[in-house]
């Protein structure tokens, strides 16, 4: 796969401006309905590495709603300069779940992101709503090259779980 040139998105909230580096056409959608409500402040996010997964989700649900059939086959893994990251599970256009953090305790074998945010986008016109959450994903290595992540939070509006298994593949890694 050739590499796609960056290119850079203007999201106009009122009267700021959130300029956006992005990787993919992909990526560039989900990236602007998936920023937990406080990153929205800052004039720039502070990505320091994008990973994009391919592989298999194997749930995605909120509260009231499972879009568990319609979950792609792409998970994007995003690192902040802040230390803060997000895993953002898409679902064929309609939704985007991404549950956002700062990391927990990890070993050798397992990796764990403390989750403080849910931003959900959803609908023909991406409407969005960011929500102070609790809850956790794991991310381990069940086989060589293999990453599983199962998330699960919950916030005010209710319980939110995602999980997804990669194929082996190496992940896309865009540095910043």
């Amino acid at each position: 796969m050739e590499p796609v040139p960056a290119r850079k998105l203007r999201i106009v909230m009122g009267k700021r401006i959130l300029a956006i580096d992005c990787i993919t056409p992909l990526l560039l959608g989900y990236l602007a309905i998936s920023l937990p409500a406080p990153l929205l402040a800052f004039p720039r996010v502070g990505f320091k590495t994008v990973f994009t997964l391919s592989g298999t989700c194997e749930n995605l649900s909120v509260p009231g709603k499972d879009y568990s059939s319609m979950c792609t086959g792409i998970l994007f893994h995003m690192v902040y300069r802040n230390g803060r990251e997000s895993f953002a599970f898409p679902a064929k256009g309609k939704a985007l779940i991404s549950f956002s953090g700062f990391p927990g305790p990890s070993s050798r074998a397992a990796t764990s992101l403390k989750v403080d945010h849910i931003t959900t986008a959803s609908g023909a016109n991406a409407l969005t709503d960011a929500q102070i959450a609790t809850g956790s994903c794991e991310l381990t290595i069940p086989k060589p090259e293999t990453f599983a992540i199962k998330c699960n939070a919950r916030c005010k509006s209710g319980a939110f779980a995602a999980s997804f298994v990669s194929d082996g593949k190496r992940p896309e890694r865009q540095d910043f």
